[in-house]
């Protein structure tokens, strides 16, 4: 018989719920192509459900081994869709990609143990009396400081309208001058900054020097401070521990707090300090190196006290913490 025959036949047997001529057609040309049944074919595609434990337990096992596998590589070796892939990873596995963390440094297993030991010890010295150890505690670090800081991206934000040209911005040049300074500062605010001559670092013989100024300027400022003792918190920079910077603390009565290697996230004025006293500069060009004192000057003038009291009192909280997490970076 024909397609149309057939079609016709069973309109005429069943009425309404025939077959449309189509679907008659269709199976007609199966039939003639070798089908040899009208039973439901087994399925050759993918499962009705993907989302399988031997496929969560596959999905896994291949993320695990190489955590920067891409959608495109796990389809192709799965077999899965995209979106099954996609439950799977973040409903069922409760994944995300992410970037990697920028660190000072990739700690070794012993720099973790020192960075826990540490903390472990300036935790126990300071609960034994936490106000006198405030009291005694000076930190000092060195930064640089340019003529030119660029803005961050969100600083630089502006309304336009839709046809508005973009805002554009050119980068700073690689050879921007600069100067480094060595500030001191405690719980009540900036002690000293130290400028360095132009075009110059910090070596030994400047921060010695450095460190006879801060004893006569924490007499004039801080009366009584002295006479405590001076808990001189620092970071392990080769002018800092240095034979003659040693010789030199001893001469002047100081007491050094030990500091891990590689830590700038437990010196106050790295997590703290430098990064606030920078932003106001942004955006902002110097001329002269007497401009960007003067900046400097008038964010230390603008600054309350509270806000330093608060930066250096969160050191207990960051030693604890360190200790918490096997001395990890913070």
């Amino acid at each position: 018989m024909s397609a149309s025959d057939v079609h016709k036949r069973l309109v005429a047997i069943r009425g309404e719920p025939a077959p449309c001529r189509r679907s008659v057609f269709r199976w007609v040309s199966e039939f003639k192509d070798g089908r040899d049944h009208a039973g439901k074919r087994k399925s050759t595609g993918r499962p009705a459900n993907a989302r399988r434990p031997h496929n969560t337990q596959l999905v896994n096992g291949m993320i695990l081994e190489n955590r920067r596998i891409t959608f495109d590589e796990l389809v192709q070796a799965t077999g899965l869709s995209r979106g099954t892939l996609h439950t799977i990873i973040h409903e069922d596995l409760k994944m995300k990609k992410v970037c990697a963390q920028w660190v000072p440094h990739n700690l070794t297993n012993a720099q973790k143990q020192k960075r826990v030991e540490i903390c472990q010890q300036l935790v126990q010295q300071y609960s034994a009396d936490p106000e006198e150890f405030f009291a005694k505690l000076v930190t000092v670090d060195e930064s640089w400081f340019f003529h030119e800081t660029p803005e961050k991206k969100r600083q630089s934000m502006e309304w336009k309208h839709t046809g508005s040209p973009r805002p554009k911005k050119s980068q700073p040049g690689l050879f921007v001058r600069k100067q480094m300074a060595t500030v001191f500062w405690d719980q009540e605010g900036i002690l000293m900054v130290d400028w360095l001559p132009p075009n110059s670092t910090i070596n030994s013989d400047q921060y010695c020097n450095s460190l006879q100024q801060l004893r006569r300027r924490i007499q004039q400022r801080r009366r009584g401070k002295w006479g405590r003792g001076v808990l001189l918190q620092q970071d392990n920079a080769r002018p800092h521990v240095s034979h003659q910077t040693i010789a030199t603390i001893r001469k002047l009565g100081l007491t050094v707090l030990p500091h891990p290697p590689y830590s700038p996230d437990l010196a106050p004025s790295d997590y703290a300090l430098f990064d606030s006293m920078k932003e106001v500069m942004r955006g902002k060009k110097f001329t002269t190196n007497e401009e960007l004192h003067a900046a400097v000057h008038q964010w230390r003038r603008d600054t309350p006290k509270e806000w330093y009291t608060m930066q250096i009192w969160k050191l207990p909280e960051r030693w604890n913490k360190c200790i918490g997490i096997g001395g990890e970076y913070l």
